[in-house]
This record gives structure tokens, sequence and C-alpha cells, in this order.
């Protein structure tokens, strides 16, 4: 799947990344190496990190976080670590966390050859992050459920019993941001009463989109949100689900970013050319990770589904009003 009217880098750009891969910068007697911090699911991240490893004889030392939290312990080990970096780069699964290292000064500006050509949205404009193929946010169901045109915000319009769908919680992951989408569009006051209404329905809020996904998997409910990676995990173990796109969906892209100050500079610029590049993102999508292409020539994403259409929001919106719409949905959803 590709967005109509992004704009190629040229191939070109691939090529001088070839040439550092094999003459990077950084000094010192031994092997080269580059420490990486991400945030992107183990599975995913570590086959990529190894065959980085293998094409450009860089040691990489990753440090995963735990799913419980939820990208922000890493967040916060790069701010404890700013006054003597151990990081040299910052894959995260997400954006939100990006934006606040950039604002609390743990990042410095890093433009790779491969962003260019990229969509604007993609490309932090100081140079301080770059997004790679995003995921996007989907339905999952029974296969026995009719598939019909439902906004990403519709679920409680959608003829089930209430009780037979779920979303995961918006308070977390994915599910927050979309909920900060939905106080970015919608303003605080309408937006709370939509979720007021998802509460008050008795639709099921989960603490994750994997356990949204397992209880459709499992029979328990008919009608999920889920991200397209949670999606794709049933699909790939033959599970008998159904996936299609809201009408309008929210991409959610990964995000890369330099580490100020990191102990491996140069290696850390050529771990970020690799992540942004055709390879890297043709193993994101054959993985299920990932849904969108930025590359000419890359594969199919795993899940076949067509075009989607995309709700008008800038990541940097979503960033801003993420602390409003906890600071609102928190008392709702805790009474």
């Amino acid at each position: 799947m590709r967005l109509e009217g992004f704009g190629w880098f040229a191939a070109a750009a691939w090529c001088l990344i070839a040439v550092c891969c094999g003459c990077s910068g950084d000094q010192g007697a031994g092997r080269k190496e580059v420490v990486v911090y991400t945030s992107v699911d183990q599975v995913f991240a570590e086959p990529i990190l190894k065959k980085f490893e293998e094409q450009s004889g860089i040691r990489v030392l990753a440090v995963y976080d735990v799913e419980a939290n939820k990208t922000t312990g890493l967040a916060n080990r790069l701010l404890a670590e700013a006054p003597r970096p151990k990081a040299d780069v910052f894959w995260n699964g997400e954006f939100v966390q990006t934006l606040r290292l950039k604002e609390k000064d743990v990042l410095t500006p890093y433009r790779s050859p491969v962003s260019e050509g990229f969509p604007a949205q993609l490309v932090d404009p100081e140079g301080y992050w770059t997004g790679l193929t995003p995921r996007i946010r989907v339905f999952i169901s029974s296969s026995d459920f009719k598939e019909t045109e439902i906004p990403l915000d519709g679920l409680i319009e959608v003829d089930l019993p209430k009780d037979q769908m779920a979303i995961s919680s918006p308070l977390f992951g994915t599910g927050s941001f979309q909920a900060a989408a939905m106080y970015s569009i919608l303003g605080t006051a309408d937006a709370g009463r939509h979720y007021q209404e998802i509460i008050d329905s008795g639709i099921r809020i989960e603490a994750g989109n994997s356990v949204v996904r397992d209880l459709v998997v499992a029979g328990t409910i008919t009608l999920g949100l889920v991200d397209n990676d949670d999606a794709c995990g049933a699909v790939r173990r033959g599970e008998d689900v159904r996936v299609f796109l809201p009408r309008e969906t929210m991409l959610i892209p990964s995000t890369v970013a330099k580490v100020k100050g990191g102990p491996n500079p140069d290696s850390g610029d050529t771990l970020i050319d690799y992540l942004l590049g055709p390879q890297a993102e043709t193993d994101l999508l054959n993985a299920g990770w990932s849904q969108v292409a930025l590359h000419p020539g890359s594969p199919k994403p795993f899940l076949d589904l067509p075009e989607p259409s995309l709700i008008d929001i800038k990541i940097e919106d979503i960033a801003e009003n993420l602390e409003a719409a906890h600071n609102d949905l928190r008392p709702r959803l805790t009474k």
C-alpha cells in the first residue's frame, strides 16, 4: 500500500548509504559499534538490526523496551542519561516520546539522504527526527461479520450488541494517539462526550490492541479496533477473522532520531540511513509491522487492503493534545 501524492527519493541516495556502510568514520581501535534504544517490538526490530550488523560490519548493541512501559521507560532513560549519553539512536515505535525528547534537548539534528522525497509530515523540518514506514488503524472482526464502512470513531453506531465490540484503552499506546487526534479535531468538550458515550454504552475498553485482537480470535467479541500489526499476527496464524479499513484511518509512523552526544555518531548516522532505507522497509512490510510503503519497488504489505483514506491531522497536533486528552479521560475511566 502506498499513499498517493508522496514523492519518491532519488535512487542515488541509497547508493550513498551503501558506501557509508563500508566507510563510516567513527574513530577508535577495534570493531565499530552503535547503541540503539528501540520501542519497536523486538520480534520485528531484532532481525532488521541483525541484518544491518551483517551488512555494515558495525556491531549493534540494542536495548528494547518492556511492553508495560509503553515507550515511556526508554524515553525517561534517555532523559536521565542526557548528561552522559550512552545511546546513539532512538528508534521509536511511535512519535509522541520522540517529540518530547526533542523538546528536552536530548536529540540532535541529522538529515538522512534517504528522507529526500518522503512526505512532509514524516520529516521534522528541523531535522531532529524522521518517520519511517507507518502503521495504520484497522478493524478486525469475526469472519461472519458483514464488512461495512465504519468511521474510525463510529463503533457506537454499529448494529451489534455493544459488549460485542472493543477498543484499546485511550490512555495507552495507539489508543491514546487516536484519542488525542479526536480531541484535536473535535475539541475537548465534544471529544469528551464521544468517549463518555462509548463508556456508557458498554463497548469494551481493553488494556491493549493485542487483547482486543485475541478477544475477536477467541469468538468472545465480534468486532474490534486495532493496529495493522496486531491484525497481521492473527491472519499470519491462519485465524478465521476479517480485517478491513475504517472509512478514514490514521497513520502511526515509527520515528528514528539521533541522540545528542552519543558515543558513536558516525555509526549512528549509518544505522539511521539503513532504518529509513528500502531494505528495512521491505522487512517491516513482509513482517506485518507496517502497512504503508514509502519506497518505489517495495513489496505489497502482508495484509491485502486497499489504499487508505487518511484523517488530515499533523502528528504535532496529536502530540500537543495528548496530555489534555489524558486529563479529561482518566477520571472518566477510573470512576
